[in-house]
């Protein structure tokens, strides 16, 4: 992922999700969090894309900020058999989430360069990724491991935009609280 636009999690969900994490690495299965992929925060990606220019995203996607949290249901343990397996918490899709997907890709249409396909309306899979790769024979470690902790209730807290060349993450805004 060179860049992204995420949506990082609540803090329940978020300390959820990183408790699993950590049941795969004492389970010998390297987590995202962890692994060789390094990613520190928790996150549903909205999208991907080759190059984005930071600055004018966070601008962009700033109005996005009065948008209401979507509710985050992690209810199933899902596979990408690309990329040599990725192991991730399904989203239940709800239209608050496929209404923040749409305005996220409107706002950065003219923006994002060479967004990835499978990220588009239309074709994406909402996930918060556990691990990769994850190896057939792991996936079976996976399941004992993770299955315990679903469902996973959380809500969408803020959008950041993430330059995975540096490691770096910039929160754009917080979501609009509900109720």
């Amino acid at each position: 992922m060179p860049y992204g636009v995420v949506l990082l999690l609540d803090p329940v969900a978020e300390n959820t999700v990183r408790e699993v994490w950590t049941a795969l690495d004492r389970a010998g299965i390297p987590s995202l969090g962890t692994g060789t992929q390094g990613w520190p925060w928790p996150h549903v990606s909205l999208l991907v894309c080759d190059h984005l220019d930071v600055g004018a995203a966070v601008t962009a996607l700033a109005p996005l900020g009065a948008v209401p949290a979507p509710t985050l249901l992690f209810s199933s343990l899902g596979v990408f058999p690309s990329a040599g397996g990725v192991a991730f918490l399904g989203v239940v899709v709800t239209p608050a989430l496929l209404d923040l997907h749409w305005r996220t890709h409107l706002a950065l249409a003219s923006i994002a360069q060479t967004t990835w396909e499978h990220y588009l309306p239309g074709r994406w899979v909402p996930h918060c990724t556990l691990a990769m790769p994850v190896a057939p024979k792991q996936m079976e470690v996976v399941l004992a491991t993770v299955g315990t902790a679903l469902p996973i209730d959380g809500r969408g807290a803020s959008l950041g935009a993430v330059d995975a060349r540096l490691g770096a993450l910039t929160v754009i805004s917080a979501l609009a609280s509900i109720g």
